[in-house]
């Protein structure tokens, strides 16, 4: 029978060896991709040392990832890439039957047509500004309070966020290289949307539409 120590060592093995001919891990941070784990925490280390990673989470995680060939980028179901590749047919099958603005996404189409109700139930009791959905206005709510009121607090500068997600990517501002870096040119962006637009524009020639309705410019999405 195999010594405890043994067993461990061995499924080890197994799991550093499944990493290795399934998946790729990615960082976070400036999306480069690695083949092992050891490689990746190498690169925490010298590249983003102020970074908090954690090798066993990211080992227990870990997932088989899909990777888009033009760009580069991984992703975690093969669903997921598939939907991501119509950026480069540029597929828009979902069509708006009131205004004929296509989506490459069912869920972008659907958020769209909540823009065409003439309904607003959810007012602002502030600045009676109307809203479609609760959840906006309760996002909008936090625009008039202070910093300090607001729920998630930036600890290097102090700067107040409604959400979760806009604390998180308030701080790549803090970031003398931002987490988001183009393949193709290496220019850097703070949210990843942003280097999408970027590279559609800049790589492959895309130019914004401008909507019908309220006027903006912007690519399908």
């Amino acid at each position: 029978m195999s010594k405890p120590s043994n067993l461990k060592c061995n499924r080890g093995k197994r799991l550093t060896s499944k990493i290795q001919e399934n998946e790729v891990l990615f960082c976070e941070l400036c999306m480069e991709d690695f083949k092992t784990l050891p490689g990746l925490t190498t690169h925490y280390k010298k590249k983003h040392p102020d970074f908090q990673f954690n090798p066993s989470q990211q080992q227990k995680d870990a997932e088989r990832r899909f990777k888009c060939e033009t760009f580069g980028f991984a992703f975690k179901k093969r669903r997921m890439l598939k939907d991501h590749i119509t950026i480069h047919t540029s597929e828009l099958p979902h069509e708006c039957t009131i205004c004929q603005k296509k989506f490459r996404r069912i869920q972008n189409l659907r958020l769209h047509l909540k823009s065409h109700l003439l309904e607003k139930p959810f007012k602002c009791n502030i600045c009676k500004r109307e809203f479609t959905m609760a959840c906006n206005l309760k996002v909008h709510r936090f625009t008039h309070f202070t910093d300090s009121d607001k729920p998630f607090l930036c600890e290097i500068c102090g700067k107040g966020c409604a959400t979760s997600r806009e604390l998180k990517v308030h701080k790549y501002t803090h970031l003398e290289r931002k987490p988001f870096e183009c393949q193709l040119c290496e220019r850097t962006f703070s949210q990843q949307p942003l280097m999408y637009n970027h590279m559609r524009r800049a790589h492959l020639g895309e130019l914004p539409s401008k909507c019908g309705i309220c006027g903006k410019c912007h690519l399908n999405i």
